[in-house]
């Protein structure tokens, strides 16, 4: 894994510690994948939800499937990442990532803007991939937990990015909510 990728995984390990040590009830953690952004500024966060979250918003009336699966219901308040536009969610635990996410993006200056989205999302699942096989996040939780991979449309390619990334059954949940979804995706 290049550099870009070993400062994600570092990060998101040390927030799925902290998270798991802090947090109750966590069912699900996601890296949202941010494409929109041109000229391209890469931008990835890793979140969790929780089953008290959840519950609070089936209160509210949204259906629990939604907050459950939905990336737009999710918790924002707690995310780790990186984000070229926001200095702060990169230099603030870590000063060296800037400049990590600097040369990266110098690296893939010749690139066209999706070219350099889909290797930057190439390498988010590559490190999803990493995490989702880190023994050290069933060690901390006690139970597997699914990392979801979000980005701003929920189609064929989300489904089978998860689907890739499903080596123990757990995304099953969001899969089975993804293909029964009001946007219809061919499986």
């Amino acid at each position: 894994m290049e550099e870009l990728g070993n400062f994600l995984m570092d990060r998101y390990m040390s927030a799925i510690e902290v998270w798991a040590a802090s947090v109750e009830g966590i069912y699900a953690f996601g890296i949202y994948i941010d494409e929109n952004s041109a000229p391209y500024r890469p931008a990835s966060y890793l979140t969790y939800n929780t089953l008290s979250y959840t519950t609070m918003m089936v209160r509210q009336g949204i259906q629990e499937d939604e907050v459950k699966w939905n990336f737009a219901y999710w918790p924002k308040s707690d995310m780790v990442g990186v984000d070229w536009e926001r200095k702060d969610s990169i230099s603030r635990n870590d000063p060296s990532g800037r400049s990590i996410l600097d040369s990266w993006i110098m690296s893939h200056s010749d690139n066209t803007t999706e070219a350099m989205q889909h290797e930057f999302a190439a390498l988010c699942i590559s490190v999803a991939q990493s995490v989702m096989r880190d023994s050290r996040v069933l060690s901390l939780l006690h139970r597997d937990v699914p990392l979801i991979i979000f980005d701003d449309k929920y189609d064929e390619g989300t489904y089978e990015v998860n689907q890739r990334l499903d080596i123990n059954g757990s995304l099953r949940p969001f899969l089975d909510w993804l293909r029964s979804s009001a946007t219809p995706i061919d499986t």
